[in-house]
């Protein structure tokens, strides 16, 4: 009988036995892949770039007390941003 022809008894032997390898070595990665939660990146200390200026006190309900001004990149050559017109709506 040929090991790789499928017969009326199911699977030949060397078919389920190489089955069995991968169904064991599958469920092998899931579990190391899966046991170890990932190092995290411990979270820089955030520092303000320049200050706020408060000349409304209604400004205070748009933005907290302790918000800070945030440098998110630097270094490029040319950089466009948000326009902010004063109907409220922005112009990107």
């Amino acid at each position: 009988m040929n090991p790789w022809v499928e017969s009326d008894r199911g699977l030949a032997p060397n078919e389920e036995y190489e089955m069995k390898a991968l169904l064991v070595f599958s469920v092998a990665v899931l579990l190391v892949g899966c046991s170890q939660a990932p190092v995290l990146a411990p979270e820089a200390e955030i520092h303000g770039v320049g200050n706020i200026v408060r000349l409304d006190p209604a400004f205070d309900s748009i933005v907290l007390k302790d918000a800070r001004i945030e440098k998110v990149g630097g270094g490029f050559q040319f950089t466009e941003g948000p326009l902010w017109r004063p109907d409220g709506h922005p112009v990107v």
